[in-house]
């Protein structure tokens, strides 16, 4: 297989892609030519280039392998694949397999079907103005693996699940009612907003303290709306505004802090939001599926 290592204006190559019983991981840097380290196993090669040729390799006795089928079995032969004709009618004519065919892949959308790992992104989301992104870099770099290599998509408030697909490789547009996706198919929401919530970071649940001055700090976010106050409440007593952190977008988390004159007993610390449009985090608890959960957090700790 030769793979382009142009796309756009950023040099990438597919991958990861199994070269010989190899997992090959390519890292691409676009600056006046195209650098490509290759890391089999733990050794690091560098060469310059626009073009990383990878060879198919079938295995030895491959050949007598497939003949061995046919004649116990007595079924003709079919090579079924993906791949270019010419790499594929190569490969045949070296495993003794006459009849090749292209296999279509499973596609959302026309007939119903799905890819496997497709997910659905409702379109308004992505053309309303908002920061939607398809990512293929981060920091400079292009991304890593982990992080969604070659592209990933990146649409603010609606949950990962329909907003942050990694590892993109097509994607196509058409209908809720004409096609599903992995999580809608198990009970999930196709239009995942993100509710506003809140959560306390410090101190740590079951936490021993010293009674006094205690720091109770988190986060809070609603993301397209952006956190207006935050209010922390210890036991049933009166609700109190905390100090918010600078806030760097309406997508981001916001960070809160208050400080608390602690007494010695067993204390429930509790923690609650507003978004600028006045919208108050909700109380009731309610699980996660199918479009995210809701309720307050409360922490447990003792102070002595």
């Amino acid at each position: 297989m030769t793979h382009d290592l142009a796309v756009s204006s950023l040099d990438m190559v597919n991958g990861p892609m199994e070269v010989v019983g190899e997992w090959v991981r390519c890292l691409v840097a676009c600056r006046r030519g195209t650098w490509i380290t290759v890391v089999i196993h733990d050794e690091i090669l560098h060469f310059r280039g626009r073009v990383l040729g990878l060879p198919d390799r079938i295995r030895d006795g491959a050949a007598d392998t497939v003949t061995a089928l046919a004649a116990l079995t007595g079924a003709h032969p079919i090579l079924l694949t993906g791949d270019n004709p010419r790499a594929a009618a190569t490969l045949a004519a070296q495993a003794g397999i006459t009849d090749v065919r292209r296999a279509a892949p499973a596609r959302q959308g026309r007939s119903g079907t799905r890819a496997r790992g497709a997910a659905s992104t409702p379109l308004a989301a992505v053309v309303d103005g908002r920061d939607a992104l398809l990512a293929v870099a981060m920091n400079g770099e292009p991304l890593p693996l982990e992080h969604g290599y070659p592209a990933r998509l990146v649409v603010p408030g609606l949950y990962g699940y329909v907003s942050a697909t990694k590892w993109v490789s097509e994607l196509e547009i058409t209908r809720f009612d004409k096609a599903s996706a992995y999580w809608t198919e198990r009970g999930w929401a196709a239009q995942a907003l993100i509710k506003i919530s809140s959560s306390i970071e410090v101190p740590a649940g079951f936490a021993r303290l010293k009674a006094g001055d205690v720091v109770v700090a988190g986060v809070a976010w609603a993301q397209q709306r952006g956190i207006e106050s935050v209010e922390v409440r210890v036991d049933d007593g009166p609700w109190q505004f905390a100090t918010l952190a600078a806030e760097y977008s309406i997508d981001t988390w916001r960070q809160w802090y208050c400080e608390w004159n602690s007494t010695p007993g067993t204390r429930t610390l509790a923690v609650r939001c507003t978004d600028r449009s006045g919208q108050r985090q909700i109380v009731a608890q309610r699980p996660t599926v199918p479009d995210g959960s809701t309720g307050l957090e409360r922490r447990v700790v003792f102070v002595e």
